[in-house]
């Protein structure tokens, strides 16, 4: 085989075998992303008889596969990593008769008044009787300067076992202040002595689960700094320092930096969808009762609990409207979406 060049993940998917052909016929349901809600909805509807199948671009996992730890996932009260918790989801699923297609992209939906088509980025259509959106979020990058440039080589976006112990037992700064960042701070605290957690506001508690607010506050490897923010990192070939401005003060510091953590919000990841499914501002996905007055077109019923403005395509997870962002809510989502689906159908 000639060396590829440039190759799109459909390339590399066909060149090594892991891209397989999708069942030909209809499915009952296509599920597009496969993070905590596609996965627990690919468990539920498969597991119910329902011709299921997962479209994602990466595999299963989702933002929460590179979380290191995930401590308040009910019936693992010692944590577990979320790679670990996707695969055995992605396990389970498969159990039951899901179909997985992965590496595949999603490049629009066709909505039918009975079918909808999903258009993959070859072109191919998949007919499905309902549809479900579950695409999740991708963290928002900010612009500082050499921050690009030291991508991958001690700035980070996800933190798990490879980048830590890249970072052992040297000083690490996490930008950001809501439990993705909380949860990096206490795992990279196993790896050196000092984590220093950059923090706009004025607190942590308001954008962080109490528990974990309270375990960075008790932690005296973590340093919460309030009312800062990066301005720059600094390093030739690795990152070497960062420069972190008080804002209140405006005083301004270099300090030597081992890696660099990026937890700072998130985009829906919806653009693929047309303008028939309403968002927000945000791009976030509208369902059910905060589906706005006028875009549901309907006049027979109510749309379903998670159903978007298009009649027999549904959300769930952090793309969506009035979410909680939490690997458990995703995963309720999911099933919830189900019930929802057999609810359409049987109507």
């Amino acid at each position: 085989m000639p060396p590829l060049e440039g190759p799109s993940l459909d390339d590399l998917g066909h060149a090594t075998g892991v891209l397989q052909p999708i069942p030909t016929g209809r499915f009952d349901v296509v599920i597009i992303g496969a993070g905590p809600a596609g996965l627990g909805a690919a468990v539920y509807a498969a597991s119910e008889g329902l011709r299921t199948l997962v479209v994602d671009l990466l595999g299963p996992g989702g933002q929460a596969g590179s979380s290191s730890r995930i401590e308040n996932y009910a019936g693992f009260p010692e944590g577990i990593s979320g790679r670990d918790l996707a695969l055995r989801t992605y396990v389970q699923a498969l159990k039951f008769g899901a179909v997985f297609a992965v590496p595949r992209s999603v490049k629009g939906l066709l909505p039918g008044a009975s079918e909808h088509a999903v258009i993959l980025s070859d072109g191919s259509r998949i007919v499905t009787r309902a549809a479900l959106v579950s695409t999740g979020v991708s963290y928002r990058q900010f612009q500082v300067p050499g921050l690009a440039a030291l991508a991958g080589v001690g700035v980070y976006y996800a933190a798990t076992q490879m980048e830590a112990v890249r970072c052992r037992n040297r000083p690490v700064h996490i930008i950001g202040a809501g439990n993705s960042a909380g949860q990096a701070a206490m795992y990279l605290s196993q790896f050196t002595d000092r984590v220093d957690l950059i923090v706009r506001g004025h607190d942590i508690y308001s954008s962080m689960s109490d528990y974990l607010a309270d375990r960075i506050v008790s932690n005296p490897k973590v340093r919460v700094r309030l009312h800062c923010e990066l301005r720059k990192v600094g390093g030739e070939r690795l990152l070497e320092t960062v420069t972190i401005e008080e804002t209140k003060t405006g005083i301004r510091s270099e300090e030597a930096s081992g890696g660099v953590f990026v937890f700072i919000g998130a985009v829906p990841a919806t653009a693929f969808l047309g303008t028939e499914v309403t968002r927000n501002p945000d791009g976030f996905i509208y369902t059910g009762a905060n589906i706005p007055p006028g875009a549901w077109s309907r006049t027979d019923r109510q749309p379903l609990p998670l159903e978007t403005s298009v009649p027999g395509l549904l959300a769930a997870g952090d793309c969506r409207v009035g979410s909680t962002k939490r690997v458990a809510f995703a995963v309720g989502d999911g099933a919830l979406a189900v019930t929802c689906i057999h609810d359409l159908f049987d109507g």
